[in-house]
């Protein structure tokens, strides 16, 4: 995954992002390859030795919504499961819509756009 989409789905900005990622890759869990068709490009691949460590971390969440999903009934899942795509889709736009704002907001707003973390990028 190229680390400009990371950042995007993270909610963090280019420059968050990048951060996360040198010290994944200083640990060892990622490595930064460039796109062959796009010298520009940086993508992002967890490194597969590493998997079995990083999934370690993620056990007990695994296990607290294991738990949890079996009070569901399957249509309650499905309906849970609705809910959050079209929810997450409702979100983009509306951040979409944000953003286009910001970017033509009278001048009393031109601090938002510069400040760090009202970053719109």
């Amino acid at each position: 995954m190229p680390a400009g989409r990371l950042a995007e789905v993270t909610g963090l900005t280019t420059g968050g992002i990048t951060g996360v990622l040198n010290r994944l890759e200083k640990a060892g869990y990622v490595r930064r390859e460039r796109d062959k068709a796009d010298r520009r490009k940086v993508h992002i691949a967890i490194i597969p030795e590493t998997t079995s460590k990083i999934g370690r971390f993620c056990e007990p969440m695994r296990q607290a919504m294991h738990k949890l999903w079996g009070g569901y009934s399957e249509a309650e899942l499905r309906f849970l499961l609705r809910f959050a795509n079209e929810g997450y889709k409702a979100v983009i736009e509306a951040t979409q819509t944000l953003k286009g704002t910001i970017s033509t907001a009278p001048e009393e707003f031109t601090s938002l756009r510069s400040a760090r973390r009202f970053r719109v990028d």
